[in-house]
This record gives structure tokens, C-alpha cells and sequence, in this order.
């Protein structure tokens, strides 16, 4: 359908090139800086089957709800929880989080599993790719670019996750590039 031939990149970081330059079948939409509010990206992510995010990501100690918890840094310091994507309808084979901790999320029981790890696949995302700590914007790019590079030349996803971290190790010894997680449908 319409959603599987577009994909869409939210970039506050410097290293967009990088994804850009991937063998994407059209051209990536950018949301960027001061356009990428979280109205706007709540209205426009369900058209895509790529979303890439490249911003601020936290974990809140302050918020009882463990899903409001889980929070990315969008335009002018506004706020997008899981508890917000949880509610959206999404049609995105892959979602990948290039934000500090967005793979990371608070226990209330050991079986509970909440944040981005949960809110994404309720939304209908097919895979998410988050790191669980604080990442190197750079290395981060770096991975991301390798990840894409990869798969959109035919990898599954594990493969060329799997082919970004090993090439980023050798290249970065911060060990961020471990830190990776993919969740949902690894092909």
C-alpha cells in the first residue's frame, strides 16, 4: 500500500547524511528541528513504514505511570511519552529510536514490559530498534547509517543490526554499539 513506499526521518542530530545516503526507493521526508512537534508527528507517522527518530530520550523517575515514563524530546523541549505513541495506529514495518535509553523502561513486576519496547508494537509497529543507555550522537549515526545501508540492500533486520554493530565496534570503542536492542519481527 501508500505507507509501504514512504519513509520518514525526524533528525535533531547532525548525522542525517548518513541515513539519507542509504538505497531508500524514494527520497526520506524530513521533520526537523522546530516542524517536528509532537502534534505533527503524531499526525504524519502513520503514513510511513520507516520512522526514524534521532532526538533526546529519557526515562522520568517523577511519573507514576510507568508508559508516560518513557519519553522522547521533541521541537522546543515538548514531551512524547509511549503512553502518547500506545494510542496511535501505525503501519510502520520498522521503527527505530536513535535516542539515549528509548529501549530502556521502569519494572513494576519483573513480567512487566512498558515504554517505547511496548508502545510501538500496540501502535501496530512490525520492529523496533532502541538503544538501552545513553548513546554517542556520532556513533549513533554511525550505527544507524550501517543499519540502513545493510538492509535496505536486502539484510533482515537482525542481519544488519548484527552488521552495524560490528562494524561500529571496531570503529567506536564506547560499547553504545551493543547496546541495541531489536524487538518484533527480526526479517
Amino acid at each position: 500500500g501508500k505507507a509501504q513506499d514512504k519513509s520518514v526521518v525526524f533528525e535533531f542530530h547532525r548525522h542525517l547524511p548518513q541515513i539519507a545516503a542509504a538505497p531508500w526507493p524514494k527520497p526520506p521526508v524530513e521533520l526537523r528541528d522546530g516542524s517536528a512537534t509532537v502534534a505533527r508527528v503524531a499526525a504524519e507517522a502513520p503514513q510511513y513504514s520507516v520512522l526514524y527518530f534521532s532526538c533526546h530520550g529519557k526515562v522520568s523517575d517523577d511519573s507514576h505511570d510507568l508508559m508516560a515514563a518513557s519519553q522522547l524530546e521533541l521541537a522546543e523541549g515538548s514531551l512524547l511519552s509511549a503512553r502518547d505513541v500506545a494510542t496511535w495506529k501505525l503501519h510502520a514495518d520498522l521503527v527505530f529510536l536513535n535516542a539515549c535509553q528509548a529501549g530502556r523502561f521502569r519494572l513494576q513486576a519483573r513480567s512487566d514490559v512498558n515504554g517505547f519496547v511496548r508502545a510501538f508494537p500496540l501502535a501496530g509497529a512490525r520492529s523496533l530498534i532502541a538503544p538501552l543507555i545513553y548513546v554517542d550522537p556520532q556513533m549513533a549515526g554511525d550505527l544507524a547509517g550501517r543499519f540502513f545501508q545493510a538492509w535496505l540492500a536486502g539484510a533482515s533486520k537482525a542481519e544488519a543490526l548484527r552488521t552495524a554493530q560490528l562494524a561500529t565496534r571496531r570503529k567506536d570503542a564506547s560499547k553504545g554499539w551493543a547496546m541495541y536492542c531489536l524487538v518484533g519481527d527480526f526479517l
